[in-house]
């Protein structure tokens, strides 16, 4: 009976990591698009929370300087 050719240790370990690159990249084709899609919106969500604190900060500020003027001109 001839089962096959025998392969050596290093031909199995070659096999085993070609396999698992081949992995690799079926999970990063398959995650990879909508991982960016989740950093870009969280990023987006961060620049708009950024751009809201920074016009309310603007706001305060003015409103502050408006009323300490008020209260200088007395």
């Amino acid at each position: 009976m001839d089962f096959g050719e025998s392969r050596s240790l290093s031909q199995i370990f070659q096999q085993n990591q070609r396999c698992t690159i081949h992995q690799l990249w079926a999970y990063v084709c398959v995650f990879g698009p909508g991982l960016m899609v989740m950093i870009a919106m969280a990023m987006m969500v961060m620049v708009c929370l950024a751009m809201v604190i920074v016009l309310v900060m603007v706001l305060i500020v003015q409103e502050a300087l408006r009323q300490l003027g008020w209260l200088l001109q007395f």
